[in-house]
């Protein structure tokens, strides 16, 4: 973000213009946030940066608009300070309490105060927070917890946040909302910091078109996940739309091959195989009737046998996607199988991995050489843990780099699964999701992820699309129940009937 403004105001815009947009955006968000603002008391804490000049902006607006308005300085600004001195003018109470801290009356304010907007560090936090600064937040997030009624809006971060790793201060208000200027930065994705960021809203600040060409990592948004859409054309036959094969299930796991056969049906797939164990045919054909079904030799503790590989290959033919992996198990024979196909010379459609495929993959050294071929993975971090071999904690701020570097080494898309999963390809390129949901955290849910992502790689997105809209779509319809049923209670297949208002909201635009 440092570097777009930098060459923003190489272009002609000035820095005064990003300022002033900066604090009206903010502005605005608060009063859409509060409703009128006429005699509404609100607090501004303001630092020494230009995160500290944006509140005193957007200060200057929501007094224009009426509000009762206390600027708090809480670190020595430049003089002289002209947007400062203008407050004064119209009205605004500035205190210095950097100079002279008065608890009771800073107490006081926040007590009265029906908004406070952290305006004191922003991205300029690189370390922990201390003296007067540590003393105001310490005191803001008690009135919070005793006054859930008082909200915070804080400008870009909350401070105490640091923009590029995610760490936070144990002191660091609790936002009920954050909204990012310009762009939202990686630390709002790389560690677990919800409650402390609230509802994230991107503020326009006016950069220009094409200064953001030189970024790899992108978040995805309604906007880019419309534009990638596959098409229906109105003359289509289910031909049109791809035909994808599911591999999987056993006798202990019969739910993770249907919700992965299920899911890609309900995401548009034109013709379904799922490909399972002789003994649970008839179970997964009840529950799923339209899809087509492939029944696999079988060991005697009912997984598909190493007698399945050829059976499997000679059929894949006009496939133009295969799952391999839910449910499966990991039976010797089961491994034979899943080895001998992956790491074949067969001309095969494009590959998902996920679950039991993950975990048999795991265990061959250096697997990526023997599996060459680019095709889509999609570990949790504990699978990722397995599938780099190593048994050290994956942080939540590393899962970004880890991801993408894997993604290089291996020629594989990885999809990291987990808040805000991340979807790296191996030319660098990584989409961030924007959503974590508690809701998700439930068994069956990846299944239905890997089924999506198959389903739309059989309709003839690029695999990085495929992996990506499909982590997109998956991760609205977990939202979209959420908002109705909340975070507890959600199982997978809950998901399957709202993927196809997800893929609606997208067309018509509603969503």
């Amino acid at each position: 973000m440092t570097q777009i403004e930098a060459d923003a105001v190489k272009s002609g815009v000035s820095v005064d213009t990003l300022i002033e947009k900066a604090g009206l955006a903010v502005a605005k968000r608060a009063r859409h946030y509060l409703g009128p603002v006429l005699g509404v008391p609100i607090v501004v804490l303001v630092g020494s940066g230009n995160n500290g000049t944006d509140g005193v902006v957007a200060a200057r607006h929501l007094r224009r608009w009426g509000a009762k308005v206390d600027v708090l300085i809480c670190s020595a600004r430049s003089e002289p300070d002209q947007r400062l001195e203008r407050l004064k003018e119209i009205g605004v109470t500035v205190h210095h309490i950097y100079l002279k801290l008065n608890y009771s009356s800073v107490q006081q304010a926040f007590e009265h105060a029906h908004l406070v907007l952290d305006a004191v560090l922003g991205t300029n936090c690189t370390r922990e927070l201390s003296g007067v600064i540590k003393t105001i937040f310490l005191l803001l997030n008690e009135i919070k917890w005793k006054s859930p009624s008082l909200k915070i809006l804080a400008i870009d971060m909350p401070s105490g946040l640091i923009a590029d790793t995610g760490w936070i201060d144990p002191a660091a208000p609790i936002a009920d909302c954050t909204i990012a200027l310009g762009y939202p930065k990686l630390g709002h994705y790389l560690s677990p910091i919800e409650k402390n960021i609230g509802i994230l809203e991107i503020g326009d600040i006016g950069i220009p078109d094409g200064l953001d060409e030189f970024i790899s990592i992108n978040l995805m948004t309604v906007e880019w996940a419309r534009e990638i859409l596959p098409a229906r054309p109105l003359n289509s036959h289910k031909g049109t739309f791809g035909k994808s094969l599911i591999v999987g299930g056993s006798s202990q796991y019969i739910g993770a091959p249907y919700l992965a056969t299920a899911a890609a049906i309900r995401v548009g797939s034109g013709l379904v195989t799922a490909a399972i164990p002789q003994s649970i045919k008839t179970t997964i054909a009840l529950k799923t009737t339209e899809a087509t079904i492939l029944p696999l030799p079988e060991t005697t503790d009912g997984e598909v046998s190493m007698k399945a590989t050829e059976f499997i290959l000679e059929r894949s033919e006009g496939y133009k996607a295969i799952l391999l992996g839910c449910g499966l198990g990991t039976s010797h024979e089961t491994k034979k199988m899943l080895q001998d196909i992956l790491y074949s010379d067969a001309k095969l459609p494009t590959i998902i991995v996920d679950a039991d495929g993950l975990n048999i993959l795991s265990e061959k050294t250096e697997w990526w050489r023997s599996f060459s071929t680019k095709a889509i993975i999609t570990p949790h971090l504990n699978e990722m843990k397995r599938l780099l071999q190593t048994s050290d904690v994956i942080s939540s701020k590393e899962r970004i780099n880890i991801a993408s570097s894997s993604a290089t080494q291996w020629n594989k898309i990885v999809v990291l699964k987990g808040p805000y999963t991340v979807v790296a390809d191996p030319d660098g390129g990584v989409m961030v999701s924007p959503f974590a949901n508690p809701a998700l955290a439930t068994a069956g849910t990846g299944d239905v992820l890997a089924g999506v992502i198959t389903g739309f790689l059989s309709q003839g997105l690029s695999i990085e699309n495929a992996a990506a809209l499909g982590v997109f779509v998956h991760g609205q319809a977990g939202e979209n129940i959420r908002e109705r049923m909340g975070s507890t209670g959600m199982i997978a297949s809950d998901l399957l009937c709202e993927l196809p208002y997800v893929i609606k909201g997208l067309t018509d635009g509603s969503l």
